[in-house]
């Protein structure tokens, strides 16, 4: 069942009939071919592409929907469009469009719908309707498509959004467009919003969103997919506040449970309405001879861009490595037009040739002297191990300890011979992150959009305090910085309830910055099952890190199993889950990879890991296609083709209903919380309220 408040409606299904006559139960119909023409087996038509477009003015969301299907048949077909409609969504000027033409519709209510969704599954033989099981029901006719050809159609709705906390949500039901026989060429939703007051956070926690400011009460916020099969609806929030930063809570806590999970989003806003920080950066860049050829041209080239994007009060330097360490200049430069050309000079004449003084390059970066309470940033990239002075890594980390103070260092590693757990390990202690690039990704453009995340500084030195519940193991916890353009999202455990005063400390323009607000983390609230995913995910990261640093013991393997197991995250502890496509997980791997330093499944490791460690949504790109699904709560893995739950022991008595009877249907009407589980197919295996049952084909 959608969430309350989510959006209505979107595109959804096309149940076909044909001209050929069989008509089925009260003007729902169901494929059935003409006389003598065979159909391997019933399906819902194509959706070739599916396009979103949500213009939201304050509270009020203008949604248009535009679809290409296409007929597979050799034959004309006809059919319904059934649009589920979440209870108590206010939702008005519903129309469908195809061409000039406007087709006419009813509203079906609930029970009216449930008739028609339990029609539909018995005729399709197809349970993933029945997660609308608990919806109205919007149906319209379209008019015939011609054998292998396409038509668009266009949905338009309005609705008011509800608040969240302090935030406004969208929900738009993406997941159902899973029910394309084929997968979706191509899916893009595109929000255009305007507020009254300024938009201080704008956040999608189950989709990649990139979003463009266009002043500080608009923005316009862009998701684009291919060849894809969506697994989750799609959620955006968005906060309108004159308050300088934005805070907002999302929470997820099931009833009875010991402890909740948390994201706590903080904004500094979009756009900036005071000149920016001044900060210093140092450019670090591995010149040795393995960076030969594209690799130190894209490094150029990108450098060139980060000299170009300084603000005219920030100051830089630049130290070059390979077997010795050079510099720019000795001290600080200005931003300012003279000294930038002179730097992209130096820049344009780089080489390729000699070793790597890891180390000797870390030293330099390290000594420019630190004023003024400015932040300094060291991007440091290198594409293989050090050769050259110390080259032991535990030295060298017990070397830069002694070196380091507040400055942050975010490293860029490119291709597989880097030593992945040393550069990890570097961005941990200097507060930033670390970044894995394949040899043929496109280093340039992965610099110049990292360059942009951290170009305007808002606030340095964040600490956050809960004062009212008990917070543990709150992700990230190395990030000290937030910047004007991005929310910080920050996945925590809370044990208790009630009311909490969360407070937010860190310095601002060279002062001391406090800012407190209070929350109710609510001792149940179910309503968000991607939190403790999100929570998860980062969780696992951490404790993989450590195993990587320190060995495996018993506790941090059991700990990592149970997560992986509740929450349906792939890791070398419980690959298990995804038997039946082995090697496609990001970390499905052999434990012993987590040991390794470098070569191609170290890098395949440290990459997964820093996907896990930075997550802010409910899926990783390369989970999208597993057979694996987390829902409600509950993570269901595919064996043998049937849908297992995790929480089932071998032993455990089962009780068999067969899909499609009467007991299935009256099973559903009695127990309303299954839908999610035994709409993943005609075979499941599930635990509910202590007890096995067995949906059977």
């Amino acid at each position: 069942m959608l969430r309350k408040g989510c959006i209505v409606i979107a595109s959804i299904f096309l149940i076909l009939t044909f001209f050929s006559k069989l008509l089925l139960g009260d003007g729902m119909v169901v494929p059935t071919p003409p006389p003598g023409m065979v159909v391997p087996t019933h399906r819902y038509i194509d959706v070739m592409e599916h396009h979103v477009k949500a213009d939201i003015n304050d509270n009020i969301a203008l949604v248009t929907v535009e679809e290409v299907f296409r007929n597979p048949y050799k034959f004309r077909v006809e059919g319904d469009y059934l649009f589920p409609i979440p209870k108590d969504a206010s939702i008005s000027k519903f129309s469908v469009f195809v061409g000039d033409k406007e087709l006419k519709g009813e509203i079906l209510s609930r029970d009216e719908a449930r008739r028609i969704y339990e029609e539909i599954v018995r005729k399709m033989k197809d349970p993933a309707l029945l997660e609308y099981y608990n919806t109205s029901l919007f149906r319209a006719r379209i008019f015939p498509i011609p054998p292998g050809k396409s038509r668009k159609i266009v949905i338009k709705y309005e609705e008011i959004l509800h608040r969240v906390g302090t935030a406004y949500q969208w929900c738009y039901p993406l997941k159902i467009e899973g029910l394309s026989y084929s997968k979706i060429d191509q899916v893009s939703v595109k929000i255009h919003l305007r507020t009254k007051e300024p938009i201080r956070s704008a956040y999608s926690p189950t989709h990649s969103l990139e979003i463009v400011s266009r002043g500080p009460n608009e923005l316009v916020g862009v998701y684009e997919d291919n060849d894809v099969r969506p697994r989750s609806d799609f959620i955006f929030f968005f906060v309108p506040t004159r308050k300088k930063i934005a805070m907002n809570i999302i929470p997820y806590h099931e009833d009875k449970a010991e402890s909740g999970y948390f994201l706590l989003t903080l904004s500094p806003g979009y756009w900036r309405e005071e000149r920016e920080i001044p900060k210093d950066v140092v450019f670090a860049i591995d010149v040795s001879g393995s960076m030969k050829g594209k690799k130190i041209e894209d490094a150029k080239k990108a450098l060139s861009y980060f000299l170009t994007a300084l603000n005219r009060e920030d100051r830089f330097a630049i130290v070059t490595f390979s077997g010795t360490v050079s510099e720019f200049s000795k001290d600080w430069k200005e931003a300012d037009e003279e000294n930038r050309q002179e730097a992209k000079d130096y820049v344009e004449s780089l080489i390729a040739e000699g070793g790597t003084n890891f180390f000797g390059a870390l030293e330099r970066a390290l000594s420019y002297q630190k004023e003024d309470r400015r932040p300094i940033f060291i991007v440091f990239l290198t594409d293989g191990a050090p050769t050259v002075g110390p080259t032991d890594p535990e030295k060298i980390i017990g070397m830069v300890k002694d070196l380091i103070s507040s400055q942050r260092i975010f490293v860029f590693g490119v291709g597989e011979n880097v030593n992945t757990i040393l550069l990890d390990r570097l961005a941990r202690m200097g507060h930033g992150s670390a970044t894995y690039v394949r040899w043929e990704d496109n280093l340039e453009e992965i610099l110049s959009a990292f360059y942009n995340k951290i170009a305007f500084p808002a606030i340095t030195d964040v600490r956050l305090n809960f004062e009212g519940i008990v917070v543990r193991d709150l992700y990230p916890q190395d990030t000290k910085d937030l910047f004007y353009g991005e929310d910080l999202v920050f996945a925590g455990k809370y044990f208790g309830g009630g009311e909490c005063k969360v407070s937010l400390k860190g310095i601002r323009k060279g002062e001391n910055l406090s800012v407190a607000r209070v929350f109710n983390f609510p001792e149940r609230d179910t309503r968000f099952p991607y939190v403790g995913r999100i929570w998860a995910m980062r969780r696992v990261a951490d404790l993989l890190d450590r195993i990587r640093r320190e060995g495996e013991n018993e506790k941090l393997v059991e700990e990592i199993t149970n997560l992986g197991k509740e929450f349906g995250i792939v890791t070398p502890y419980t690959s298990f889950l995804v038997e039946e496509a082995k090697g496609v997980a990001p970390m499905s791997v052999p434990k012993e990879a987590l040991r390794q330093e470098s070569g191609k499944m170290a890098f395949r490791v440290a990459r997964a890991l820093s996907g896990l460690r930075e997550s802010r949504s409910l899926y990783l790109p390369g989970e999208k296609d597993l057979p694996l699904v987390y829902t409600k709560g509950k993570t269901f893995y595919l064996k043998d083709s049937v849908w297992v739950d995790v929480d089932f022991k071998e032993g455990t008595p089962v009780e068999e209903i067969e899909f499609g009877s009467k007991k299935y249907f009256d099973f559903v009407r009695e127990n309303p919380d299954v839908v999610p589980f035994i709409s993943l197919g005609k075979e499941v295996l599930f635990v509910y309220k202590g007890r096995a049952y067995k949906i059977k084909a």
